[in-house]
C-alpha cells in the first residue's frame, strides 16, 4: 500500500517538527531559562501532538504509544507507517 499525497506530506511534517524539538531540547539542555527557547518548544510540541492526533485519525497510529484505548490491540492492522511506499 502506497501512502497518500497528504498522508505523506502529514507524516513529513511531523518528522520535521520531532527533528527540530529534539533540536531545540539540546540547546536548552545548555541554555535552560532561555525564554525565546522555551516558547518555541512548547509551540512545537503543540504542533507536534496536533499533527500525531490529526495522523492517527486518519491513517491509524505511527508508534505504539498512540492506538487508541479499545478492546482489541489495533497496531498490527495493515501495514505500518514505514511499510508504506515512498522514499
Amino acid at each position: 500500500m502506497k501512502k497518500s499525497a497528504e498522508q505523506e506530506k502529514l507524516f513529513m511534517k511531523i518528522q520535521r517538527v520531532s527533528f527540530a524539538m529534539d533540536d531545540l531540547r539540546l540547546y536548552l539542555d545548555t541554555h535552560p531559562c532561555c525564554e525565546k527557547g522555551l516558547s518555541y518548544y512548547e509551540k512545537l510540541k503543540d504542533m507536534r501532538e496536533k499533527a500525531l492526533a490529526e495522523y492517527t485519525k486518519l491513517y491509524g497510529p505511527i508508534v505504539a504509544y498512540n492506538v487508541a484505548e479499545c478492546d482489541v490491540w489495533p497496531w498490527n492492522e495493515g501495514p505500518l507507517p514505514w511499510q508504506l511506499g515512498g522514499c
